[in-house]
């Protein structure tokens, strides 16, 4: 073992990791190639590979992380097919006669895709690709259509199944069923906030179109993303298209109610929770006649894309934290921050602080991934409550996707906006949110119980 105080430790690890990240490498394959490379460097060559192996295959043996591969294909199900934007019609059916109903909508589709996807930069690009179009057309300002997107697509960083959540229990030693419950108020309250930033936005600033006087605006226009595909020629297709909205809105929301009502009532795990959704979300897929061998395919691919991400930044962060650990950076670093205050509020802030910097340069889950290690022992020695206290992060976490330079949303949004808007229109735009997000963080903190009512329920 090569005996390096742990403070040059910390900057030739993270150092290296800038370096990779900077040549353009994947921050998967950086974590892996530096993390194993630290393990050689500390522990020699043959201990090093063998902790590497064992650290990671344990890492990914957790059956825990079976939920995340069948949430995402979930998703992927019901986006592909379509199914997931019928339901959104029958939203806007709902709020035909609200200013500003599609940013409404944006909010409420968000939080529906959270529930279905668990991926905030999957469900930004499904609402991009739906919903900004659909705004502009209809005379939104480019901000109002940017911002609420942002915003709403992280919705699914928070409420349950959020990949990021799963991912966050299984390498913290949370129960991962009362963290993913946890996260309804909140994702709740978040979605109440965005809701709010829209109604001052359209009210005072403008950018929205008026309430509907008559029937649905989105059926009124021909080539809408969410009206009729027959642009009002024959009156009985308008009508079945119409029904067939409000069934899909119904079928979605018997697959979010079920999916986490079996948690709460503790009848399945969450596994086991994401296998009843998956077989729901087939049923009603091929009930609706969408379920075709090509939605099949694709599905699974991207699923299987999305899978195999993921678990890569675990392989290396398991690797990383064994590294930390034994080159004495999470000792230092531990020592460093309770010096500094006793007191758990301060500490607190200071480490979300710390992760809404990160979150700027890094991608959420690596970001969870690269974290945990460093903030775990804080959070044991001061006996705060860990699901209380990942909640608040993983809010922290979901603002460093939507805020400049390096957020992974930012770069999603800017593909469905026009050539014109630049990038900084598009920072501006999310900074309402962000207020919103910030704001929910302070209130968690002030009310802890917000957190821990729904799980002591379970």
């Amino acid at each position: 073992m090569i005996d390096i105080a742990p403070a040059l430790w910390a900057s030739i690890f993270f150092g290296g990791l800038a370096i990779l990240l900077l040549l353009r490498f994947h921050i998967a394959a950086a974590l892996m190639t530096i993390s194993v490379l630290g393990a050689i460097l500390l522990y020699g060559p043959l201990p090093g590979v063998q902790l590497s192996v064992l650290a990671a295959t344990s890492s990914i043996s957790t059956f825990t992380l079976t939920a995340i591969p069948l949430f995402i294909l979930m998703g992927e199900l019901l986006f592909r097919s379509g199914l997931a934007l019928a339901g959104i019609r029958a939203l806007d059916l709902m709020f035909a006669r609200v200013r500003g109903r599609v940013a409404y909508l944006t909010v409420g589709a968000g939080g529906v895709f959270g529930v279905l996807s668990g991926s905030a930069v999957a469900s930004t690009g499904v609402l991009g690709g739906t919903l900004v179009p659909e705004m502009l057309r209809r005379g939104y300002s480019r901000r109002l259509a940017a911002g609420s997107v942002l915003g709403a697509g992280g919705l699914a960083m928070i409420l349950p199944p959020s990949a990021v959540v799963i991912v966050w229990g299984a390498t913290a030693g949370v129960p991962i069923g009362p963290l993913l419950i946890a996260g309804i108020i909140p994702g709740i309250m978040m979605a109440l906030g965005y809701a709010f930033v829209v109604f001052i936005w359209s009210k005072f600033f403008g950018g929205a179109e008026p309430a509907a006087t008559t029937k649905l605006a989105a059926q009124e226009r021909p080539g809408s993303a969410l009206g009729s595909t027959n642009d009002g020629a024959d009156p009985a297709i308008a009508k079945k298209e119409t029904r067939e909205a409000w069934l899909a809105m119904v079928a979605l929301g018997a697959i979010v109610a079920t999916t986490l009502s079996v948690i709460i009532a503790g009848i399945a795990t969450p596994s086991e929770s994401a296998s009843i959704g998956l077989v729901m979300t087939v049923i009603a897929v091929a009930a609706f006649k969408r379920l075709s061998i090509k939605v099949i395919v694709e599905s699974v691919r991207q699923a299987i894309l999305s899978t195999g991400m993921i678990f890569f930044l675990i392989l290396g962060a398991s690797i990383y934290a064994k590294v930390m650990a034994g080159s004495g950076v999470v000792r230092e670093f531990v020592g460093a921050l309770t010096s500094f205050s006793d007191n758990s509020y301060v500490l607190i802030v200071i480490m979300l602080v710390i992760v809404i910097v990160l979150g700027l340069f890094l991608e959420s889950i690596a970001l969870v991934l690269l974290t945990i290690p460093l903030f775990n022992p804080i959070i044991s020695t001061l006996g705060i409550d860990p699901i209380w206290f990942g909640l608040m992060m993983i809010i922290a976490i979901q603002i460093g996707t939507v805020t400049p330079p390096m957020g992974m949303s930012l770069f999603v949004i800017k593909r469905y906006m026009p050539a014109s808007m630049k990038m900084s229109e598009v920072y501006k735009a999310v900074l309402p949110f962000v207020s919103s997000d910030l704001l929910v963080i302070i209130v968690i903190m002030m009310f802890p119980i917000l957190t821990s009512l729904l799980p002591s329920l379970m």
